[in-house]
């Protein structure tokens, strides 16, 4: 208990002057456009909706507030027309992680490829299954202000890159098993439709992803919506 009061501390702390940081980044601009850098970060939980069998078995297999989204703003470029309003394009770095239960595996046995398999028979006991997908994102945004809240509306177009496969359990005999598989085909090219709702920089987005990350036979193929903490 006193090592997990310790980390939720020492986490608090971060955040909070990681916060400072960015609410301290300088915007550059001239006239009506502006240039900012780690304009925002947020995360979320990811609730998958299953587009086929195999969503149907990741989706079974797993469970709410397993699936989690952090995603880091690198630059933004707006265009303010008005005061209270401006259209912006950026570019963001986002990591997807998708766990299931411990009752189940990711399996990457065949190559390039992976699959929910059982634990039974095979692992006594399943620490970690995360398979994870990093995707440099390029949202496209409108964001009204009425006073200190903002709202904002918008795409993202989605790079992903190969995905990744981590384990950590113990075998049938209680021996340690670790691997980590790299290398899983994804879909290049995916979108998304988001929306933020925040009060001084604080609030909770929304995101809705239609297009499954993977490509047949590479991995479960799911759509998801995402909500979470947004920070600008």
């Amino acid at each position: 208990m006193k090592k997990l009061i310790i980390t939720l501390a020492l986490v608090i702390a971060a955040v909070t002057a990681g916060a400072q940081e960015f609410a301290n980044t300088p915007r550059i601009g001239r006239n009506n456009f502006f240039f900012s850098v780690l304009d925002h970060i947020g995360w979320g939980i990811a609730m998958p909706e299953s587009a086929d069998a195999s969503g149907d078995a990741f989706v079974n297999a797993t469970s709410f507030g397993k699936n989690r989204e952090f995603f880091m703003n690198i630059a933004t470029l707006e265009f303010t027309p008005y005061p209270t309003g401006h259209l912006s394009i950026g570019a963001d770095i986002d990591w997807s992680n998708y766990r299931l239960d411990k009752t189940h595996y990711w399996d990457s046995s065949t190559a390039n490829s992976v699959s929910v398999a059982s634990a039974d028979g095979l692992y006594s006991t399943v620490k970690t299954s995360r398979l994870r997908v990093f995707s440099f994102v390029f949202p496209l945004d409108y964001t009204q202000r009425i006073g200190p809240v903002s709202i904002t509306v918008g795409a993202g177009g989605e790079l992903n890159l190969p995905a990744s496969n981590k384990f950590k359990g113990a075998d049938t005999a209680d021996a340690t098993v670790k691997s980590r598989v790299r290398g899983i085909d994804t879909e290049s090219f995916t979108y998304n439709f988001h929306a933020v709702v925040s009060y001084y920089g604080w609030g909770l987005y929304v995101k809705y992803r239609p297009v499954p990350q993977f490509v047949n036979r590479s991995g479960p193929l799911f759509t998801s919506w995402t909500a979470g903490l947004y920070f600008r």
